[in-house]
């Protein structure tokens, strides 16, 4: 084994006591721009919603459509809330 397996096993190990212990750990990254209400997401973001990166253009449609029923209208009220506070103080 060389050093560099030995520290890549090491942080995939430490990763996991991290998520065992609830700690929290970047996944992938996303944007929401105001000024248009576009989204970016990142390559693992893409992944972990299921589509393979570059082949979908994110939209809060889209996202929405992922979220649990139950809390579907609770995120739509606070993207809402978010955007109108934006166009008052931005």
């Amino acid at each position: 084994m060389t050093d560099t397996a030995a520290s890549d096993g090491d942080a995939s190990h430490s990763a996991l006591n991290r998520i065992i212990a609830g700690h929290p750990h970047a996944i992938g990254s996303f944007r929401f721009h105001f000024a248009d209400q576009s989204w970016e997401w990142s390559d693992d973001v893409a992944r972990l919603h299921g589509y393979a990166p570059g082949t979908v253009q994110p939209t809060t449609e889209l996202l929405l459509s992922h979220k649990h029923p139950e809390d579907r209208d609770t995120v739509a009220g606070t993207l809402a809330a978010s955007t109108w506070v934006c166009r008052v103080v931005c």
